[in-house]
């Protein structure tokens, strides 16, 4: 079951984990119990092929960075490199680790969007906001250890930043442009050297002695390697500075200035827009309607929603996906997804489900009011460092149900049949 295309974000992003249940096949029996020795260490390397050419192209990535002599530059670079030691070490291990539960998935894609987050302290950088978007596409790639379809994933993600990069290859600095080529060039050879590999994604193995805790600590000690990104990064180059005025003319030049600052911190230009399979829906504000035809979406399609806020969005089609990112005070209303819905690092939000979507992800958001159709029963609704999430359902009677509201806590207790502690959801109505 091959689908064509994966949200995200990412930040942009970004981001999605994919539902594993009900595939079938087997994957790879590629394993690899400690790195290649030729393999640099900001990629993790593994025994994989596919995944030893991709370290290889990763440290050369970072090379290219260092001759920038930028410390922003190397920064983001480390950012997106730290991003694939997550999915590079994923790619080792689960051939001998069980499949993880879906709480458990969602800590993985975690793992990524964590290392991609810091990527957002250049949102709206004067000098490196087009790097930024182009990464965080980039970068999102490796959430391809989630998907259905690992080569479709990562296509869809090196798509939509080349889009972005053209912006920074625009600047003509010809050492920048090789190294932002490098990683797409990377990528665009990554896609079609897994698809032998995993075909059907990552499946695991049933027999796997690793933990998932075994896991975490190998990305963990991946992570803490040589290469890892910056938490306090050197302040940024001030931007070219403009041609010195003229001292002559000085009431003039003000006046100039004065007209050219406001453009500089005005609202960006609202965005919808379709690039292969991905619609790119951004910088929406007080638009109370903001509508698809439905005609114009296909159900490989995936939307992207990013940046709005006191806005209304309609999609009436069957879509692929859908992915909330960044968004403040808005409402969605949709038909039906083959795959999820997704809300991250949003707040006040409210969806509305006409038909039905596998799943809905919720994370890092706060104020998410999820209306659900009468097929409300195989919805499944996964939320990590959220509050405020209320969930409703339509009833026989046409009417919704009561807000039944999602606790954001947790309980931790001694469990003596196991002689272990476990943690669970605390009902605070018991």
């Amino acid at each position: 079951m091959a689908e064509r295309k994966l949200e995200e974000l990412v930040a942009r992003l970004e981001s999605v984990v994919q539902r594993f249940e009900g595939q079938g096949g087997a994957v790879a029996a590629h394993q690899a119990s400690a790195p290649a020795q030729n393999a640099p260490a900001a990629a993790g390397g593994a025994g994989i092929p596919a995944i030893d050419t991709f370290v290889q192209d990763l440290a050369n990535f970072q090379n290219l960075a260092k001759a920038l002599n930028s410390p922003d530059i190397e920064a983001m670079t480390n950012a997106v490199v730290n991003a694939f030691k997550v999915a590079n070490t994923v790619a080792v291990l689960q051939a001998n680790s069980p499949k993880p539960s879906q709480v458990q998935l969602v800590k993985l894609k975690n793992k990524v969007t964590d290392q991609v987050n810091a990527l957002s302290k250049y949102n709206n950088h004067p000098q490196y906001g087009p790097h930024y978007k182009a990464f965080m596409d980039y970068a999102g790639a490796a959430l391809w250890i989630l998907a259905p379809d690992p080569e479709a994933s990562i296509k869809a993600c090196f798509e939509s930043g080349d889009y972005q990069a053209l912006k920074v290859k625009n600047q003509k600095i010809a050492e920048q442009t090789k190294w932002i080529d490098s990683i797409a060039q990377a990528l665009k050879r990554l896609a079609p050297a897994l698809k032998p590999v995993f075909p059907v994604g990552v499946l695991w193995s049933a027999k796997g002695t690793l933990t998932f805790d075994d896991v975490l600590a190998k990305i963990d000690a991946a992570l803490s390697s040589s290469g890892a990104p910056q938490q306090q990064a050197a302040p940024a180059p001030a931007p070219a500075p403009a041609p010195a005025p003229a001292p002559a003319p000085a009431p003039a030049k003000p006046a100039e200035e004065k007209k050219e600052a406001p453009k500089a911190a005005g609202p960006k230009e609202p965005v919808k827009v379709l690039k292969g399979s991905m619609w790119t829906v951004e910088h929406f504000v007080d638009n109370p309607e903001v509508r698809f035809a439905a005609d114009e979406i296909g159900m490989h399609e995936t939307i992207f929603i990013q940046h709005c806020k006191n806005s209304t969005f309609f999609i009436p089609a069957k879509c692929k996906a859908i992915s909330v990112t960044n968004s403040e005070k808005i409402s969605v209303e949709f038909t039906k997804t083959v795959s999820n819905f997704e809300i991250v690092r949003s707040k006040r939000v409210k969806v509305y489900c006409k038909e039905t979507t596998p799943m809905i992800n919720i994370d890092n958001s706060d104020g998410v009011h999820v209306h659900l159709s009468k097929d409300y029963q195989n919805v499944e609704i996964i939320s990590a460092k959220s509050s405020e999430i209320n969930i409703t359902y339509t009833q026989d009677d046409g009417e919704y149900a009561k807000d039944i509201p999602v606790t954001p806590q947790l309980i931790t207790k001694f469990d003596p049949a196991t002689g272990k502690f476990s943690t669970k959801p605390y009902d605070m109505f018991m």
